[in-house]
């Protein structure tokens, strides 16, 4: 390459001389090499910083650092190629997120399926093919092409997120634009940001920062060919127009997945009309927005396998999802309502593998007992004695054919009553309960021989329990997760021994007004990461067993007393604490 075929730099920073002149001394430096000045150009552009002057200042060194990440792009392309077909299209998925954000698995997962990027041979018996994206996802990581991070506690997956390094979020936009594969939108920058080409069957703009104007087309020939089309928003604002471009999403008649994350349909409610003529959709998402009514439109869409209505606000449900006989994946809103208080039918979705959010005020449970594929069932009781009974019937029966998990939240189920405390025990007794969020009087736990040893997160509240609760709770061998709050102990002490809490790694004490001393052998809680007390105002001072528990990492700290707060002075340098009045 010569001096008189400089790549242009941008200009707006530099007069033109200036950059006449750098861009000689770049070719110089660089040889005249081609993939030497493609290195270099292709470094300075993910060092939008720095400042030019610096760069010429320094262009040898600057010239040195961009060969070397150009050696290392070339390694990781390696990486790339070397990749199963299935593989590589999953990578290139990752392309269209922002960068340094966390990608959620399970969503990630969900649009793998939607996309028929899951190998249906590849998954084993009783497994969800969600199993079989995790072990995809996992693969990935295993090649460092990824970093996974592990949920909390795992209910359909075990990873909650993943991230590309910025090497890695390289490789994936250099390889999607070259085969085309995402075309990304992004007016969250001060100048629009374009990448891919018109010829891409998939589109996901972002709206971060609302306008009146968009300067973006899409002609026919791209409505036609479009088969994924995703929307995000950060930013809500009141004055927000919807692109004209965007009007109407029926010309997108061959759209297989359509993403909403974060758009008030308050303010473009029109764009939802027609969205039940949109019948090759097999997945749909409202995750974050703000929508009152689901279209009753949407009982049309009879290939749907995947349906998120987590919206923000309590949206209003039309009886119509037990016509969506293929949908596999249902996500209800945490509140939400039905016309005229009617219950909505779920019968005949026989493969749904996984409900979550489900309210038994609004669905009838007799209609789970027809799911025969569930695998994940998330869903809260309104304190009634027969439906906690129907659950347990539910759960014992899936536990002979398969393996059901379930996450049950009980709100104001007083066991006052042996009737009472019965259900409660074969409630706790459960194989398939892996969350239990349990509000009400219990009086006495039953023994830890009688709990389900599959349970990995416990939330008690307002219990009134006259024994120790910990003793029992300690050598549940699964449990991750421990929130105790609202007088759910009446007595003054709490102990823990050890090796007690083998696989604790969040505990929290929040409003105990009883509680006066806290004992941890040491040996207990070894893996304890988070640990939070809030206006338990007797109690005085952290247990000294703490100290031997080397992976705590954040104690947040709440209404509690003046010695209790001096006591934590104890605890290492590193260890991240949050003190509030």
């Amino acid at each position: 390459m010569t001096k008189q075929d400089i790549i242009p730099i941008r200009s707006n920073f530099l007069d033109n001389k200036t950059v006449e002149e750098m861009g000689k001394e770049m070719v110089k430096c660089c040889e005249g090499l081609p993939s030497a000045i493609l290195d270099f150009i292709g470094f300075m552009d993910i060092r939008k910083h720095t400042s030019w002057m610096e760069v010429r200042r320094n262009l040898e060194s600057f010239v040195r650092m961009s060969q070397e990440v150009g050696t290392t792009l070339k390694s990781l392309t390696l990486s790339y190629d070397n990749l199963p077909h299935d593989l590589k299209q999953c990578f290139l998925y990752l392309g269209h997120s922002h960068e340094h954000s966390r990608i959620e698995a399970e969503k990630l997962y969900l649009l793998w399926l939607a996309e028929g990027l899951i190998s249906v041979e590849d998954r084993g018996r009783e497994e969800m093919l969600l199993n079989v994206a995790e072990r995809y996802l996992e693969d990935l990581a295993r090649r460092s092409m990824i970093e996974v991070h592990e949920d909390e506690v795992t209910t359909v997956t075990r990873f909650s997120s993943c991230q590309l390094s910025q090497q890695m979020r390289r490789l994936c936009l250099m390889k999607n634009e070259e085969q085309n594969f995402f075309k990304v939108v992004d007016f969250g920058c001060e100048t629009q940001q374009v990448t891919g080409s018109s010829s891409s069957d998939r589109l996901s703009i972002h709206f971060d920062k609302y306008r009146r104007i968009y300067g973006f087309q899409i002609d026919h020939a791209e409505e036609k060919k479009i088969r994924c089309l995703l929307f995000s928003a950060k930013q809500s604002q009141h004055e927000f127009v919807w692109p004209q471009q965007l009007s109407s999403l029926v010309k997108f008649k061959y759209l297989r997945i359509l993403e909403f994350v974060g758009i008030s349909f308050q303010v473009t409610s029109l764009i939802l009309e027609g969205i039940g003529k949109l019948v090759h959709l097999r997945y749909l998402s409202f995750r974050d927005c703000t929508l009152l009514e689901l279209p009753s439109s949407i009982g049309n869409l009879k290939l749907l396998y995947i349906l998120d209505l987590r919206v923000v606000n309590t949206m209003v449900i039309p009886d119509v999802l037990w016509k969506l006989k293929k949908l596999k994946h249902l996500y209800f809103p945490l509140s939400f309502k039905t016309r005229r208080a009617h219950k909505l039918r779920l019968d005949g979705l026989t493969d749904l593998e996984t409900v979550t959010n489900l309210n038994l005020k609004m669905c009838d449970v007799e209609d789970l007992f027809e799911l025969y594929n569930l695998h994940y069932l998330a869903l809260s009781i309104p304190g009634s004695l027969q439906e906690i009974e129907l659950i347990v019937k539910l759960m014992n029966m899936n536990s002979e054919a398969r393996s059901l998990r379930v996450s049950l939240e009980v709100s104001k189920f007083d066991c006052y009553t042996e009737e009472r405390l019965a259900a409660l025990k074969q409630l706790l007794g459960c194989q398939s309960l892996i969350v239990l969020c349990f509000g009400g009087h219990i009086s006495r736990l039953p023994l830890h021989e009688e709990i389900s040893s599959n349970l990995a997160k416990i939330v008690l509240d307002g219990s009134e329990l006259m024994e120790d609760p910990m003793p029992t709770l300690e050598k549940l061998p699964k449990l991750r997760v421990l929130i105790l709050g609202n007088d759910v102990f009446a007595g003054k002490t709490l102990s823990c021994s050890a090796p007690g809490f083998i696989e604790l790694r969040r505990l929290e004490l929040l409003n105990l007004q009883y509680l006066e001393k806290w004992t941890v052998e040491e040996g207990a809680m070894l893996r304890l990461s988070n640990l939070t007390t809030v206006d338990c105002k007797k109690l005085k001072e952290l247990p000294k067993g703490l100290l031997s528990v080397s992976t705590l990492q954040q104690i947040r700290v709440k209404g509690m007393c003046k010695e209790f707060k001096e006591s934590i002075s104890r605890f290492q340098d590193e260890l991240t604490i949050t003190i509030e009045d």
